[in-house]
């Protein structure tokens, strides 16, 4: 989790190494869930960073219910995180 919240604070706005608003976002969901450090919760705290790196890059709260999209496609969402976890592999 160190590692974590290391990256996201340096991948921030006006940070080290800035990252496009979208890309942090993606990003910061997929390296929470790929932590899973707790029991339960990941997932709604996963949307949450998410949420969270979405309002930091445009300044304000941020009015986007990742569950919401997340839940029209369900399967695609899940079947592409267990693939993208278990390398982290992003790019293509």
């Amino acid at each position: 989790m160190d590692r974590y919240v290391d990256w996201f604070n340096k991948t921030a706005p006006g940070a080290e190494e800035p990252l496009p608003a979208l890309t942090r976002a993606g990003l910061s969901h997929l390296y929470f869930e790929s932590t899973h450090p707790f029991e339960d919760g990941n997932g709604r705290l996963g949307r949450a960073m998410a949420e969270k790196s979405l309002a930091q890059n445009i300044g304000q709260p941020s009015l986007i219910a990742l569950a919401f999209t997340i839940e029209r496609a369900r399967k695609v969402y899940y079947d592409q995180l267990e693939q993208h976890q278990k390398t982290l592999e992003v790019a293509p």
